[in-house]
């Protein structure tokens, strides 16, 4: 499911990826969003929703569960999606942030089937 993570949601109608050069002309002051989760390891989805031009980019990994995206306008509101596989099932987590707000943390991870994560990423 992480690596279908990408497909559940594009398929959702509601989102799609954003271009890397999105923020380029932006006139913001940017910045690095982070999130921090328990720890990086493989089978962790970690996505930057914008919630405003209802747009994905991923976050990537780093030391210590730290999770980040680069270059991103402050101020903007967002929702961080983790989708975590583990061996007794899938787990989700999504927390609501403002960029530049400093690091987004405190996910709470709860048990879902697949079915109940496609429908929560159809309400984003």
């Amino acid at each position: 499911m992480a690596n279908n993570a990408d497909y559940y949601m594009m398929n959702t109608g509601k989102l799609g990826w954003i271009n890397c050069d999105r923020f380029y002309e932006n006139n913001k002051p940017k910045g690095t969003v982070i999130a921090r989760v328990d720890e990086v390891k493989p089978g962790l989805t970690v996505k930057l929703i914008f919630k405003d031009i209802l747009s994905v980019m991923n976050m990537y990994g780093g030391k210590e569960g730290n999770y980040t995206s680069d270059k991103i306008p402050v101020g903007e509101k967002v929702k961080i999606m983790v989708v975590d596989k583990r061996k007794d099932g899938m787990y989700y987590a999504v927390k609501d942030g403002i960029t530049g707000d400093g690091t987004i943390d405190g996910f709470e991870f709860k048990p879902m089937t697949v079915e109940a994560i496609k429908k929560e990423l159809a309400s984003l």
